[in-house]
């Protein structure tokens, strides 16, 4: 009978640690596929860990205000580094971000508002997932051939990180936030 408790227990240790491992290995993925998505408190984590992204609120302490960004992963303070949302805040935790399956482009939704993060329109609909790369760079691509179809670094926002083509022929410019909270 003591044999069968210390059985009983190493096999729930061994459980839990197992446990432990997989809700890991779902954090730390660094693409999203049709039919996949992250809300309010998941994030995706880069190959090589250099970058993350997910929710965050501009003011830490009580803001209602959600958006979706790419921050460095080991840097104190969560520097952000690209906002995809940046004119529309959702205010929900029940938000998500997701690619529509009807077009195959990225999107963040929260039940009654969809906000388009691209709009790629040549994309033949459900091929697409969205990587996030060690050089912080969220790219939209094709499943079947890996082409780019959209990528953030032509879609900056307040930073122009290392490795960022800077494309010649592309016009855009980068703008800080208007204030503390949005």
């Amino acid at each position: 009978m003591a044999q069968s408790s210390v059985l009983d227990y190493l096999l729930m240790f061994i459980f839990y640690w197992l446990s432990l491992f997989c809700v890991n290995a779902t954090t730390y993925r660094e693409l999203l596929q049709i039919g996949q998505s992250i809300g309010i408190s998941d994030t995706i984590v880069s190959k090589g860990g250099s970058y993350e992204m997910g929710f965050f609120t501009r003011i830490k302490d009580d803001s209602t205000k959600y958006y979706v960004g790419i921050w460095f992963k080991k840097v104190p303070n969560d520097k952000i580094v690209w906002v995809a949302n940046r004119d529309y805040a959702f205010q929900t935790t029940s938000a998500a971000l997701t690619i529509n399956p009807a077009d195959g482009n990225i999107v963040i939704i929260d039940g009654q508002n969809t906000y388009h993060v691209t709009s790629v329109t040549d994309n033949n609909n459900n091929i697409t997932y969205m990587a996030l790369f060690d050089s912080g760079s969220l790219r939209l691509q094709n499943n079947s051939n890996q082409a780019i179809l959209w990528d953030s670094f032509d879609n900056p926002t307040d930073t122009i990180l290392a490795g960022n083509g800077l494309a010649l022929g592309n016009s855009w410019s980068i703008n800080s936030w208007t204030s503390a909270d949005c």
